[in-house]
């Protein structure tokens, strides 16, 4: 199976769908928003057969454990996102919307999103932190 073969599906799927209504006078917003949806949902037909290739291929995958680290990264990033929305939308409110309170809210969003996506995941005992305090080791 090339490997441009799958996105090449994909491609042709997604402009095929995202074609403007019958009568010509289809929004362009509209048109974008099928083409986002479209993209999206070809993205994960793809993903879904690749893993199975891949699976295929390699003799069979840890699936427990494959989705055992999805759901943890999930709820991680449940947690990150809602610190970095309520961290936001505080400061927005309380520092107003011009250029410098902007730079102010959005990176304290971001650094409270990744304090939090750590945090999570030391709690979760991810092994991918142990692979991350490794790199921070000189390597042999």
């Amino acid at each position: 199976l090339p490997a441009s073969l799958p996105s090449a599906l994909r491609s042709t799927f997604c402009v095929s769908a995202a074609k403007p209504t019958t009568n010509g006078r289809g929004s362009v917003a509209a048109t974008v928003a099928r083409m986002s949806v479209v993209r999206d949902i070809a993205s994960i037909v793809t993903f879904l057969v690749l893993v199975r290739l891949l699976e295929r291929e390699m003799g069979g995958l840890h699936r427990e454990q494959v989705v055992d680290g999805a759901a943890r990264s999930l709820v991680a990033s449940g947690a990150s996102v809602l610190l970095a929305w309520s961290t936001w939308t505080v400061l927005d409110d309380w520092l107003g919307r011009s250029t410098i309170a902007q730079i102010v809210s959005v990176g304290a969003a971001i650094a409270a999103a990744a304090a939090a996506y750590l945090a999570a995941a030391q709690a979760f005992e991810m092994p991918e932190l142990a692979a991350l305090s490794r790199l921070r080791r000189p390597l042999p």
